[in-house]
């Protein structure tokens, strides 16, 4: 079985500390490439080829469904996860409304984050599969 293709997404001021435990999480399992919203995220998607992405969501900011919004405008069969900074079990069905394949919570250990995306890349293949027979 080949790795899925996976892109991180934070915002401009996420902790470089926070980031970087994610990067190392991710990136001794999966091919992982990083990103920060706004132009640089735009042009990876117009040339990448991913099987997933996480999200990461910023704490106490408002405008997260925007980004969000624009991935899922332009690559809609592609897997969001969203993950938080915080423990805010109470946004779970507001990020999944949002568009979002899953929603995971800290603390974050390399086989969680690989369940998702296992689950996710599993979940396109199949849609993709059954569109093909439908």
């Amino acid at each position: 079985m080949i790795s899925p293709k996976v892109l991180l997404v934070s915002a401009a001021d996420h902790d470089r500390a926070y980031l970087e435990e994610l990067q190392s999480l991710l990136s001794t399992h999966v091919p992982l490439t990083c990103v920060r919203e706004g132009k640089p995220l735009e042009r990876l998607l117009e040339g990448g080829c991913y099987d997933a992405l996480f999200y990461l969501r910023p704490a106490g900011r408002e405008d997260w469904k925007e980004p969000l919004r624009k991935i899922r405008a332009r690559l809609p069969d592609l897997p969001v996860i969203v993950l938080s900074e915080t423990e805010m079990i109470g946004e779970f069905a507001e990020v999944l409304q949002s568009g979002a394949f899953d929603f995971l919570l800290p603390p974050y250990a390399s086989h969680t984050l690989l369940a998702a995306v296992t689950q996710a890349v599993a979940s396109t293949e199949g849609r993709a599969r059954h569109a093909v027979r439908g």
